[in-house]
């Protein structure tokens, strides 16, 4: 890993194959490092033939539930998409890529359900998404990409998949959509952007239950705390947020 910049981690759980892994894309040299994760130590372990060879300057990656596919963003505009082997977690350029997204995607969600894939375009101000087919082919669904605030940064699901949300740097927002289990398709929920009462929000975390989001505000040094309609996915602060604390990512802990 000497030499590498520009590192952002993405693990899998215990779901659909029995490997625990983390992948790392390296945005110099273009590459993706994978990892299996030792359950009991937490020590990692390159995959076989790893780093992989990316495109353009990578940014983050996604996995889907089940661990079938990965799905890298490069900023300059698309996302590079593989399979995973099951059996050693080892990633497997698809054929169909790379898709093409808004300008400067820098983050990437995959849905719940594993059927739908999201980027966050920061310099597009919008939200592409694609369907995945069970061979891990993207289809870019009707009316993507769609509008978010100024220069998003973050983008996630709470746990049921009934809602996304966007961090917006610029405009200090974040963004809620519902989404079509159907179609994937996005529709603002009322009364988006909501505040975060800081600058610059750059991370989303949300809670396991999925009743509190919190982001944090890297300009302010705060992190804003609200709470989640689960009927509407409409944000409210949180009493005392946003709490004073410097922060650049976030992670909940999942118990």
């Amino acid at each position: 890993m000497g030499g590498v910049t520009g590192v952002i981690v993405t693990c899998a759980s215990n779901t659909g194959s029995n490997l625990e892994l983390a992948y790392a894309t390296n945005s110099s040299p273009s590459t993706i490092s994978g990892f299996t994760i030792n359950a009991t130590t937490g020590a990692l372990a390159l995959t076989p033939g790893s780093p992989y060879a990316g495109s353009g300057e990578l940014y983050s990656i996604a996995i889907d539930a089940a661990k079938k596919f990965a799905f890298a963003i490069a900023t300059s505009g698309y996302i590079i998409p593989f399979a995973i082997d099951p059996a050693s977690g080892a990633l497997l350029p698809l054929g169909g890529g790379p898709y093409f997204t808004g300008a400067t995607p820098v983050a990437i969600t995959v849905d719940p359900s594993s059927h739908f894939v999201f980027s966050a375009n920061s310099g597009g101000n919008s939200v592409s998404a694609f369907s995945i087919s069970p061979s891990g082919i993207l289809t870019e669904i009707t009316g993507s990409p769609f509008t978010a605030g100024s220069q998003p940064a973050a983008i996630v699901f709470e746990p049921q998949g009934k809602f996304l949300y966007v961090a917006n740097e610029l405009d200090k927002t974040v963004s809620a959509y519902s989404m079509d289990a159907a179609t994937g398709q996005l529709t603002a929920v009322s009364g988006s952007p909501f505040a975060t009462g800081g600058m610059y929000p750059q991370s989303i975390a949300i809670d396991p239950s999925g009743a509190s989001l919190y982001v944090a505000n890297t300009s302010s040094n705060t992190i804003a705390g609200l709470t989640i309609d689960s009927a509407s996915g409409a944000l409210t602060p949180i009493s005392g947020s946003p709490y004073s604390e410097s922060a650049i990512a976030l992670v909940v802990d999942r118990t």
